[in-house]
């Protein structure tokens, strides 16, 4: 985490040098005309992070005795993650600011602070999720923590009372990038170095810019495996969720993410774990700029795996242009639909920003034939924007399709 001089000495100013490491690039908000006004603030002696009221309202606190302004920054549903709506704290005599707003829908929330321009993710939560500096999202970029919304709506994200598998991070060589990349695993319950079985694998891809964390931790990925096993409503399979680290994704002249998926990806996946073998026990899929990607692989190299997964994808013009122009043979609706079992896409609500972009999807793959599932985010629950809740909705709805034909 690159920090400078500058920041360093503000965040140390305004926290007491209690969370350095949490400090990131300064924050612009998203605002809102309709934004509720906040219940009256709760007095707190001490912050111990964010505490959820028995009426779904969240009350949220930050310790910075010399700050002169802190606003909170709350999830929006409908703007491109990451982004935040703001609402302003009041500071105690004791150095703590507070806020309380809701009632909140139960589902995981974002949320971080600004302190008089730094946004800092909570140093009172260990539920923390960085992004890279410079900032690479089309939104506002730094530290966000989260906060958990108990209810039913929340439960395929939520439960403790099931046996967990365990997430760890692999680093290796990229003989395509040249250069040192990492993945976070997910094993499920029951993989063990005594068990013989092995296992089908699902590459899930974050977006543009997204970190090999994001999977996990802004959409508990492997809390929503967890569940969906424990109710035996998907197989037993491993999850790699690797970083985004290609920005040549957007066309077929000068994309190696095909190969660097293949050869490193797939590759030291299958040297490190028990790995089914063949195409029939790989599926990949990914989010907005990742689910480009995966369009890609589909019509390059489609052969590799059985199951395709399209999250709200963002597959530019660009890249469709010069697939029909420069290499149509790539679109054989006979040779994908052999070896493909289930191409899925799917998006959110109508605010998600790819919203245009689906049905020109959807028409080229008509045109050449190649059969698709399309289902709505909204028919299961997806009924928000461009945001992680739409995509952790997706991967729950996906997954109990996936290694079962």
């Amino acid at each position: 985490m690159r920090l400078t001089l500058r920041r360093l000495l503000l965040v140390a100013v305004l926290l007491g040098g209690a969370a350095l490491a949490l400090a990131t690039a300064g924050f612009t908000s998203a605002t809102s005309a309709d934004t509720p006004t906040p219940p009256a603030p709760t007095a707190l002696a001490t912050c111990n992070g964010p505490t959820v009221n028995a009426d779904k309202t969240v009350t949220f606190c930050l310790t910075a005795p010399q700050a002169g302004q802190v606003v909170l920054q709350l999830q929006s549903l409908v703007d491109k993650a990451p982004t935040g709506l703001p609402h302003p704290m009041t500071k105690q005599d004791n150095g703590i600011w507070t806020v309380t707003v809701g009632p909140l829908e139960p589902k995981w929330w974002g949320y971080a602070f600004t302190a008089d321009g730094v946004q800092l993710a909570d140093p009172a939560n260990r539920n923390v999720s960085f992004f890279q500096v410079p900032p690479v999202w089309p939104g506002p970029s730094s530290a966000w923590s989260w906060v958990l919304v108990p209810g039913p709506q929340a439960d395929y994200m939520a439960r403790a009372d099931v046996p967990h598998g365990t997430v760890s991070t692999v680093y290796y060589t990229s003989s395509v990038l040249k250069s040192e990349q990492q993945m976070m695993v997910y094993l499920p319950p029951g993989y063990t170095k005594h068990d013989d079985r092995t296992y089908p694998v699902l590459y899930l891809y974050p977006g543009g810019g997204g970190a090999d964390t994001d999977w996990p931790v802004n959409m508990r990925a492997n809390f929503i495996m967890d569940n969906l096993l424990a109710q035996g409503k998907a197989k037993r399979m491993i999850v790699v969720m690797p970083e985004y680290n290609l920005r040549n994704c957007a066309d077929f002249t000068n994309d190696v993410f095909p190969e660097q998926l293949k050869n490193d990806v797939v590759a030291t996946t299958e040297k490190l774990f028990r790995v089914a073998p063949g195409a029939s026990n790989r599926a990949l899929a990914g989010l907005s700029s990742g689910g480009g990607c995966v369009y890609n692989t589909l019509f390059q190299d489609h052969k590799d795996f059985a199951y395709y997964g399209l999250f709200s994808p963002n597959w530019p013009v660009s890249a469709r242009n010069d697939l029909l122009q420069n290499h149509k043979d790539l679109l054989n609706g006979r040779a994908i639909n052999k070896d493909v079992k289930l191409l899925f896409i799917t998006k959110g609500g109508d605010t998600d920003s790819v919203t245009v972009q689906v049905p020109d999807h959807l028409a080229l793959l008509d045109q050449n034939g190649v059969n698709y599932t399309y289902v709505p985010g909204t028919t299961y629950g997806a009924v928000y924007g461009h945001v992680w809740d739409t995509w952790g909705k997706a991967l729950n709805y996906l997954a109990p399709r996936l290694f079962r034909r």
